[in-house]
This record gives C-alpha cells, structure tokens and sequence, in this order.
C-alpha cells in the first residue's frame, strides 16, 4: 500500500495555511504560539491563556506527529520528530505542557534553520548546473554563433555580454571589465580585468562587454568539471555519510528512549 498519495494531499493543505509556503516554518510558529501562551500563564496566573494556548498545542503535536509518519512510512526511518511528539505527549499527560512546547520550538527552530541553509545551497548548486547548460556565443569570422557550452573549442573566441556569466576559461583579447569571482575564488571584492588577464568560467562579468579567446574545450573548464562532480555527488552518498545516518538513526532512538525512561 503506497502512503505517498496520502501524505501529498496533507501537505498540498499545510502548504495553503504556511507561511511563505514553508511546513517547518508553519511547525516552528505552531510552537511558539503555545509556549507563549503558558508561559504567560505560569507568570501572571492566567488560566485563559492556558486554555487558549491548548489548541495551538495539539495542532503542533498533530503537525509533528504528520512529519514522523511520513518520515516512517515513506523513508523507512526515524527523525527528531519522534523525540517531539513523545516529549509534547508526555508532558501533556503530566500536566506540563509548556516543557513540550518549548522542546518542540527548540528543536524545531534547529530543524528550520539547518534545512532552510541546505535548501538555499541546493538552490544554488541547482542554479549552478543548469548555468552549465547554457549556450555560448562564438565569434567566428564575421559570424556569432550560438552554440552548448560543452561544444565550445579550444581558441574559440566567446563573446560575454555585461552581466553575463563567462563560460569559458581563458584570456581577455578585447575589453576591460570588472569581474566578479566570489563564486570561485571567495574575493569578495569585483577584480578589474583588461587585455591578456586570465578569467575563469563561473565567474560574472560586471561592467562591459568582454571577448575571450578559449584555453580549453568546453568540457574540460572550470564549470563544467566542477559541475560533473556536483552532480555525481548528489546521486550516491558516500560510505561516511551512511554511516552518519545510521549513527544518526541509532541516536535519536536511544535519546528518546532515555527521555521516555526518565518521564515514567
């Protein structure tokens, strides 16, 4: 019996109510709200905050609770999830429910972050490969010619328009320009570059239009070599990294083993 269907539904709902179409983001403020409420209350004795913070409380757990299933059911292993919703239906049970909150707003700020930084250098790389897919234009003779990055040969003279990304390695033979190379290098400042200087492809150029003369075919610069790698990288994990998650996996079952241990 396939689950996924399912769950996409689920989601397809989460995503109409979350902020900025963002579930964990959703998570984390379904925390926080039930936290604030008790802990209002625990300060001024106020059991209508108490009461009004409930709700947020149990549709919180229900949004964890969401989160671990699918992370069961679909992936076939467990996730930090299953420490919230033990720890949210624990101190429930023993009439502490702002401990609960709290650990599900801790953990699930650490969560958001964590996957909101990899998601955005996802984007990135993901940004990256499809610039490797692009085409160059190819001075020859009076002709410019658009063709695939990778078929560009060597001493093929490419021309770079202001704001465009340089696709080839080589050597500027007509223009100046500031180059930015963060990407590549980390300079944060641009670096001006004339006639006879170097530039690497993945690098943008800034100010004006460049031509530059190829040192190497096209499958063999700096971008493309790079972005093979990035590639066959995301398609197979490393022996290091299975054994990460497996630690990974071991860990969180034990915490909250212990965890539960400790709350009977």
């Amino acid at each position: 019996m396939s689950y996924k269907p399912y769950f996409d539904r689920i989601d397809a709902q989460l995503l109409k109510i979350s902020p900025a179409s963002d579930i964990m983001l959703l998570r984390v403020i379904g925390a926080a709200i039930p936290v604030l409420c008790f802990a209002l209350d625990a300060f001024y004795d106020m059991p209508v905050l108490y009461w009004l913070g409930m709700p947020f409380y149990l549709i919180c757990m229900a949004l964890y609770l969401e989160a671990l299933l699918k992370t069961i059911l679909l992936m076939h292993k467990v996730s930090a999830e299953l420490l919230i919703v033990l720890v949210m239906i624990v101190t429930w049970l023993d009439g502490e429910p702002l401990s609960g909150a709290m650990v599900a707003w801790f953990i699930g700020l650490g969560l958001y972050i964590s996957f909101t930084i990899i998601r955005k250098n996802r984007e990135k790389i993901e940004a990256l490969i499809q610039d490797s897919k692009k085409t160059a234009q190819v001075l020859r003779g009076d002709q410019i010619h658009e063709i695939p990055l990778l078929e560009v040969q060597k001493q093929d003279v490419i021309i770079v328009a202001k704001g465009a990304m340089i696709t080839v390695d080589g050597l500027i033979s007509d223009g100046e320009s500031s180059i930015d190379e963060a990407f590549v290098t980390g300079e944060p400042f641009p670096v001006f570059k004339k006639p006879g200087d170097a530039v690497i492809s993945g690098t943008m150029n800034l100010s004006a239009p460049l031509q530059v003369v190829a040192e190497k075919n096209g499958n063999d610069a700096f971008i493309a070599i790079m972005t093979r790698e990035i590639e066959a990288g995301l398609q197979q994990k490393s022996s290091l990294q299975k054994r990460a998650d497996s630690t990974v996996q071991l860990l969180i079952l034990g915490v909250t083993a212990y965890a539960f241990c400790c709350c009977s």
